[in-house]
C-alpha cells in the first residue's frame, strides 16, 4: 500500500483432526482442534510523509472461537521518535479446564488456572536503537510491560495478579 493507511483482514480455521488437545486424567486423548480465528489490522503510518516527526499507529482485534474457550484481542500501539507505547486487552472464556497435569507444569505461576472469564491488561513500552554496528539492517528494541490479570473462576474465589518484565530484541531484516 503505498498510502498512509493500511488495512487487513485474517480468518483461520484448522482442518486437521487431533492437531491440538491433551491428555485427560484417565489418559484419553481430548482433541481440541476444531477452532477458528478472526483478525482485523488497521495501520496509519505517518512516517511514510514525514520521516522524522510523523507518528505510526496500530490498531488490531482478533477473535478465537475454539472449543470449551472463547478468546478476545484488542490491543493499540503508537511509534513516535524511536518511542513505542502500547496497550492491549484480552478477555479469555473458558469452558472447560484440563487439570491433569496442572499441577506439575503451573508450580503456582499460572494465571488461568479454572473454568470461568479472564481479563487480562498489559501496557508496553520500548525504544528503538537502529543501525546497530553501522548495519542499516539491525536494530535492537528495549523494552518493558506490565500485565494486570482479573481472574472470575466459575467455582472459587475472584483474584487478581499482575506480572512485569522486560526484553532486549534483536532484529535483522533480510
Amino acid at each position: 500500500n503505498s498510502g498512509r493507511f493500511s488495512t487487513a483482514v485474517a480468518m483461520e480455521k484448522n482442518v486437521v483432526k487431533n492437531a491440538y488437545g491433551y491428555y485427560d486424567n484417565r489418559g484419553s486423548w481430548v482433541d481440541q482442534s476444531d477452532r477458528t480465528g478472526y483478525g482485523l489490522t488497521m495501520s496509519w503510518n505517518g512516517q511514510k510523509t514525514d520521516p522524522e516527526d510523523g507518528v505510526t499507529t496500530n490498531l488490531n482485534v482478533a477473535y478465537m472461537d475454539a472449543s470449551d474457550e472463547k478468546d478476545f484481542t484488542a490491543a493499540i500501539n503508537s511509534l513516535w521518535h524511536r518511542f513505542e507505547l502500547g496497550y492491549i486487552y484480552a478477555h479469555n472464556k473458558i469452558d472447560k479446564f484440563n487439570s491433569a497435569n496442572y499441577v506439575s507444569t503451573c508450580d503456582d505461576g499460572c494465571w488461568i488456572s479454572n473454568v470461568g472469564d479472564y481479563d487480562i491488561h498489559t501496557i508496553h513500552a520500548s525504544y528503538l536503537f537502529p543501525n546497530v554496528m553501522d548495519m542499516k539492517n539491525f536494530n535492537i528494541y528495549l523494552g518493558a510491560y506490565a500485565s494486570w490479570i482479573e481472574a472470575k473462576p466459575t467455582d472459587g474465589d475472584k483474584h487478581e495478579d499482575s506480572r512485569y518484565g522486560g526484553r532486549l530484541r534483536f532484529k535483522y531484516f533480510f
